[in-house]
């Protein structure tokens, strides 16, 4: 029906059933859907999303845009995204919604936390109980190499001559 066809939902449903297609899994963990069903969708899902506007998002994404600034941007992205779409199927749709809601709610201040390291005591043990899965061969050539997770995730069987790993820079 054509009012279904106008919420903010549906928009968010076309939206991610064209992305499936590229999503790991094809978007069956969720994640791609996981900040707007959480945030944005049981606010605004129900309305015409012609009407929606930069205040209604950021009046949304308010609390979560510095206590969770990621989940807040993709919510934000995501939101954007299935806009632009519905726009580019020629519906009256602000094109600017994302930059001005971005506006509203200032810039997001990212706090980052280090990650603890293993004591070296423990670097053994952890190694031993370390199996053959992918995650694991990763982890035992980070260990034994030094290298950051990057290279190792990203190696190829061709990099590997001999007993030689040759890490192309990045």
């Amino acid at each position: 029906d054509a009012k279904t066809h106008r919420k903010l939902s549906s928009v968010v449903q076309r939206t991610f059933a064209a992305e499936r297609a590229s999503l790991k899994g094809g978007g069956s963990a969720g994640r791609w859907m996981s900040p707007l069903k959480t945030h944005v969708i049981p606010k605004l899902g129900e309305r015409d999303f012609e009407t929606i506007t930069p205040k209604d998002l950021a009046d949304v994404l308010r609390k979560i845009w510095r206590e969770k600034p990621d989940v807040a941007r993709k919510a934000l992205q995501r939101t954007a995204k299935a806009l632009a779409d519905a726009r580019s199927e020629g519906l009256n749709v602000k094109r600017d919604i994302a930059a001005d809601t971005r506006d509203i709610l200032g810039k997001q201040i990212k706090s980052s936390k280090p990650i603890p390291s293993m004591a070296w005591q423990d670097v053994p043990s952890y190694y031993a109980s370390l199996r053959d899965g992918s995650v694991d061969l990763c982890l035992r050539l980070i260990i034994l190499t030094g290298v950051r997770s990057r290279p190792a995730r990203l190696a190829h069987s061709e990099q590997f001559q001999g007993d030689r790993w040759i890490i192309p820079s990045i």
